[in-house]
């Protein structure tokens, strides 16, 4: 699950990118796509300490999308 609490107050263009992500199903890790040609994969921690994964070329990739929760902070938003 993703929860995205007070979206109205992120940046202007959050959900056009979000919007991408879940198109594409994958995003750069920024950090690991500089150097993908000297490190093509690299093996990082995850939210579970016993476990690490693999990032190939610098990109995540999902294989499922998750249930996505998105909160306001309980101004309107603007149409």
């Amino acid at each position: 699950m993703l929860l995205i609490d007070e979206l109205d107050k992120s940046e202007a263009d959050l959900p056009n990118d979000l919007l991408s992500l879940f198109e594409d199903g994958e995003f750069p890790v920024e950090e690991l796509a500089r150097v993908r040609t000297r490190h093509p994969e690299v093996r990082v921690q995850t939210a579970d300490p016993e476990r690490t994964a693999v990032v190939r070329f610098g990109r995540i990739t999902c294989r499922a999308f998750p249930i996505i929760v998105m909160t306001p902070n309980g101004d309107p938003m603007p149409l």
